[in-house]
């Protein structure tokens, strides 16, 4: 069973050849720029397309045992996080009032907002790349919601093959208690982690 969507290819690799440059900002535990001793860590900065770009490049391609995915929901929200406000600050912020509350302004960190197709070929491009990085023995773990994660299991079966697929573990979030147990719904109180090896017969 195939899942498709309009503008659905496969991802060319030259498209990712410097489209938002990957920058190592960090060596540790002895490895270095381009060195594949994978005993050692890098540490970048940049659009995780690129750094796995930059990784295959690299020679990195069939060397990483493990790979985990925390990637957007596809929630449809937009997150914010609370500043506090001092001084002059303040006094601009209760200008606009609609931002401002009790000393503390609400900051965008990122918009979680998609056309659906958009977010299924943001997905599809990441994952062809984890299987290009993942070694014989190597894992993937991507953690979803219940959002997106019915039609994410149907790419990484594409992807790696229904064989691949190991476990679908629950990950408890909250406990329901007080107001939320009286509500006129299930409350949603887990998130998925999908399982996935690259080869059964070689997975650790």
């Amino acid at each position: 069973m195939l899942l498709t969507w309009d503008g659905k290819r496969k991802p060319d690799w030259s498209d990712y050849d410097n489209p938002r440059p990957a920058v190592l900002r960090e060596t540790f535990g002895g490895g270095g720029e381009g060195d594949c001793d994978l005993r050692g860590g890098l540490l970048f900065e940049g659009d995780n397309l690129a750094v796995m770009a930059r990784l295959l490049a690299d020679g990195y391609a069939g060397k990483v045992q493990l790979a985990y995915l925390d990637p957007p929901f596809g929630s449809g929200a937009n997150y914010v996080r609370k500043i506090r406000l001092r001084g002059d600050q303040v006094g601009r912020a209760e200008r606009d009032l609609a931002k401002f509350e009790n000393g503390f302004v609400n900051q965008l960190q990122y918009t979680d907002q998609w056309s659906e197709s958009s977010y299924l070929q943001f997905m599809y491009e990441r994952l062809w790349m984890v299987k290009e990085l993942l070694a014989d023995n190597g894992s993937l773990y991507l953690h979803l919601d219940s959002n997106e994660v019915h039609a994410i299991k149907l790419i990484c079966d594409e992807i790696f093959g229904r064989e691949c697929f190991q476990r679908q573990i629950i990950w408890r979030i909250g406990w329901i208690s007080g107001y939320k147990s009286a509500a006129r719904n299930w409350i949603r109180n887990h998130d998925t982690i999908l399982f996935y090896c690259k080869d059964p017969g070689k997975m650790i």
